[in-house]
């Protein structure tokens, strides 16, 4: 089901900065929502976001465990 989105000019303004020259707009936000939700999802699918509990503050844990930057291997695997 397409969806309908009115997108500021001042974003529209940013997405023509850095489009290919020649590029059809539209089809430039598309790809870039496309790539951000690909990555996104990739990023909920790394086993060590399930350490952290606080995603701003990469330091917090769900364990506690203070030497995750250390041993991240050793969680992990």
């Amino acid at each position: 089901m397409p969806l309908t989105v009115t997108i500021p000019d001042t974003v529209v303004d940013k997405c023509r900065q850095i489009a290919p020259d020649n590029s059809n707009i539209e089809s430039f936000v598309i790809e870039a929502v496309s790539n951000y939700v690909d990555e996104i999802k990739d990023r909920k699918e790394d086993p060590f976001l399930d350490f952290i509990t606080d995603r701003k503050n990469h330091a917090k844990n769900k364990d506690g465990l203070k030497d995750i930057s250390v041993n991240h291997d050793k969680y992990l695997y």
